[in-house]
């Protein structure tokens, strides 16, 4: 299918994603009926270089639409997944914490130095200049 999702920071820089429609095709579809939607852009704290934000996709009621799952520490840069507590990640560099979770898109490879340029810059705004950082998710066209 290869449906793809644009990640925009606004200022800050944007990025296209493709779905993982042949991993997790059912969470892959509930994601892409909640589009488009905005949200607040956090970091993590202690588990690397990776990004999160709420959703409105309350996961944990889906679960059973979970057809793969993978540890963060394997996990690609650009991967993005969908957690059991609505949560969506982004991991774009080198992740530690040692858990499983549900992928459901990856940032296209030409986009991956955005993504990164992005998420020093949310780390700064969540670690020092308190910033706020609007992050909108909306279908490719």
């Amino acid at each position: 299918m290869n449906r793809q999702v644009e990640i925009d920071w606004g200022k800050l820089g944007r990025v296209t994603a493709t779905l993982l429609d042949d991993k997790n095709p059912e969470l892959c579809d509930l994601f892409w009926n909640i589009l488009p939607f905005k949200t607040f852009q956090i970091h993590a704290a202690v588990s690397g270089y990776m990004m999160y934000c709420y959703t409105p996709l309350n996961n944990a009621r889906h679960l059973n639409k979970v057809r793969y799952r993978a540890n963060y520490v394997d996990q690609k840069v650009g991967t993005i997944n969908a957690s059991g507590t609505g949560l969506l990640t982004t991991l774009y560099g080198e992740v530690t914490e040692d858990l499983m979770n549900q992928p459901i898109a990856v940032v296209n490879e030409s986009d991956l130095g955005i993504l990164k340029e992005v998420g020093q810059k949310v780390w700064n705004s969540v670690y020092f200049t308190k910033e706020k950082i609007i992050v909108e998710y909306r279908k490719k066209s």
